[in-house]
């Protein structure tokens, strides 16, 4: 789970910063991560996408949807040694 102070609940009387209380998950992203590591590209590209629908801002929404189309177009994939 992930935090992100734009998706959640701003309480800047209690600690002067901004905090978050809703959880987002990245659960179809990183798992289309892990698919791209293992070399599997079209299950990888998939998730991307959907992990792109159900993204919650629009430049999420579009690196996702690039991830998807990279694989898809046949473009590198990452490798298990790359770190990102």
């Amino acid at each position: 789970f992930f935090f992100k102070a734009e998706d959640g609940i701003r309480d800047t009387s209690v600690t002067g910063v901004q905090t978050c209380a809703l959880p987002i998950s990245r659960r179809d992203a990183v798992a289309a991560w892990l698919h791209e590591r293992a070399g599997e590209r079209e299950e990888a590209a998939r998730l991307y996408r959907i992990a792109a629908e159900r993204a919650t801002n629009v430049a999420e929404r579009d690196h996702l949807t690039r991830q998807a189309s990279r694989l898809h177009a046949g473009g590198p994939t990452r490798s298990s040694t790359d770190p990102g």
